[in-house]
């Protein structure tokens, strides 16, 4: 069997090189190894019998979806750069000189979690905490929707 030679393939179709821009390598590498490894472990999951993590997922697949988007294209990264800083003043606005850590809550609130779950603790206090999240959530999705 023979092999591709890719120059002579991109030659053949008038292709001038594989080269891609990069406009995000942050966002590009949090999402391809941070959603790499979260979606290996739905996977695992899965063939493990657990269905419950289907929705997972495509959730996590569809965020590795819009990182990368974003950090490829021209357009994804414009509108991804105008979606944070909308955000961020929305938060300013919102909190004053609290946005900043508003920004971040609900990530510091997740690890919290994630302590949680580790910490040999009853059901129902990780159940608590995962409601708590939730409500949390859902507030903060209230309050700054309003502006």
């Amino acid at each position: 069997m023979g092999y591709v030679d890719l120059p002579v393939l991109c030659r053949l179709y008038g292709v001038e090189g594989l080269k891609i821009k990069i406009y995000s390598w942050k966002k590009l590498l949090v999402s391809v190894l941070i959603g790499g490894i979260e979606l290996a472990y739905v996977l695992a999951e899965l063939f493990r019998g657990r269905i419950s993590m289907l929705l997972w997922g495509f959730i996590i697949g569809s965020l590795i979806c819009r990182g990368v988007y974003e950090s490829v294209t021209e357009q994804g990264f414009r509108r991804g750069k105008a979606h944070d800083e909308r955000v961020r003043q929305i938060y300013r606005n919102r909190f004053g000189r609290f946005g900043r850590v508003m920004e971040w809550s609900p990530a510091i609130t997740m690890l919290l979690l994630l302590l949680l779950a580790l910490a040999p603790v009853p059901v129902w206090v990780r159940i608590t905490g995962l409601l708590m999240e939730l409500i949390y959530l859902i507030w903060l999705a209230v309050v700054t929707r309003r502006d």
